[in-house]
């Protein structure tokens, strides 16, 4: 059995996930729940990186608010 992956992409105020795009929570290991709604369910994929594409988010916090996973 083959283990999805995903990257947590964090914006200034939501999270979410790279493999289905639905909302995250950022403190979650796998994405198991969605933030925001959707009539969806969360894909199950395990965070193994954190990345930001707004410029506001700096790498120091990323690693604030999850330094287990490395920078993508």
């Amino acid at each position: 059995m083959t283990t999805k992956t995903a990257t947590l992409l964090v914006d200034r105020s939501t999270s979410r996930c790279s493999n289905c795009g639905k909302g995250a929570f950022p403190q979650d290991s796998h994405h198991t729940r969605i933030s925001g709604y959707s009539a969806k369910a969360p894909c199950g994929a395990k965070f193994v990186a954190i990345k930001s594409e707004h410029s506001l988010v700096t790498p120091d916090r990323l690693r604030g608010i999850r330094p287990d996973l490395p920078l993508a």
